[in-house]
């Protein structure tokens, strides 16, 4: 009698446990399932463009345009206004205004500010710069100061998701693809060239508006501009020197409004093809007391001034570098 009690306990344990088992590992399943689908979000076709779902400090969400060609991140009035009123902006998270230069060639200065957190699906970034648009009317726009916080992503049109990996981090493995090489300086697929004379590696792009040097003093630069690296910082006046070559040129013309004033210049700047430069002028990191220094890639020349906050269309932009050793 009692061996027949003991069989069936343990048979009844033993089933117990069974399902103990079933009901603990089948959660782990379905949450590794889930994650794998964590890194697509689904994307919103409206026209031509596509539009993805994004938080912003965890208190609104809104439909954003993905726009690579924007430097910024950039909202409407409206939508700041509600961050406001959520007070979920507070005063130093302000920062000072900028230039943008418009698909129709006009520019006009906006107020800019650090969006403590923007998500998209699983991913969440953190103090984003984002611009606020002069009209009610703007898209909402995801611009690079996001879009470079991402690390590497891609779009399945079939799907119509965007896809989420694991971020680009400079390393012995990392091998980015040659696009174009003019002898000294050599461009890849990631937005970086190297300058193979002294092994300094540059981003192919300046900030692509008149910038305020003084917002590189209290900012994070491997925040607002990775590229796929870390390590990012303002060049010298020498290093910026090393990149003038009176052989190149590379012909911009400036329009816009300023002052109630329209105007218009033509100007060549003396340097690589393969590195682009919206302004003549790029911030260097050398000061002197009370002083800073940028060097014009018009005219050969270093230039230090006053280190009072100005900022306007023609205000200098920045190029960032950094060691490859």
């Amino acid at each position: 009698m009692w061996q027949i009690l003991r069989m069936k306990f343990r048979h009844s344990f033993l089933v117990f446990i069974i399902i103990a088992l079933l009901i603990t590992v089948t959660p782990l399943i379905k949450v590794s399932s889930s994650a794998e689908k964590q890194n697509e979000v689904k994307l919103i076709k409206i026209g031509a463009v596509y539009e993805v779902p994004v938080v912003l400090n965890n208190v609104l969400t809104i439909n954003f345009i993905l726009d690579s060609g924007a430097s910024d991140v950039s909202i409407s009035p409206d939508v700041a206004l509600t961050l406001i009123r959520t007070k979920t902006i507070e005063h130093n998270d302000w920062l000072p205004g900028a230039y943008y230069k418009f698909a129709d060639g006009t520019e006009a200065k906006s107020k800019r500010f650090k969006l403590k957190s923007v998500k998209i699906g699983n991913k969440e970034l953190k103090n984003v710069t984002c611009s606020i648009s002069n009209s009610f009317d703007a898209p909402m726009l995801l611009g690079q100061s996001a879009l470079q916080k991402l690390g590497t992503y891609s779009i399945d049109y079939g799907k119509m998701v965007i896809i989420f990996n694991a971020p680009v981090k400079s390393s012995n493995n990392y091998n980015p693809k040659i696009v174009k090489s003019d002898g000294r300086f050599i461009a890849y697929e990631d937005g970086t060239v190297l300058d193979t004379k002294i092994n300094l590696m540059w981003l192919a792009k300046d900030t692509g508006r008149g910038e305020d040097w003084e917002i590189f003093e209290y900012i994070n630069l491997d925040d607002l501009y990775t590229g796929g690296y870390e390590n990012w910082r303002l060049p010298t006046l020498d290093e910026l020197v090393g990149l003038y070559d009176i052989g190149q040129s590379q012909q911009k013309e400036y329009t816009g409004i300023f002052d109630d004033q329209a105007w218009k210049e033509v100007e060549n700047r003396h340097l690589s093809k393969l590195i682009n430069i919206y302004s003549c002028c790029i911030w260097a990191s050398d000061t002197r007391i009370g002083m800073k220094s940028f060097f014009n890639f018009c005219d050969g020349e270093k230039h230090w001034i006053s280190k009072k906050p100005s900022v306007s269309p023609r205000s200098p932009s920045v190029l960032l570098v950094r060691d490859t050793q």
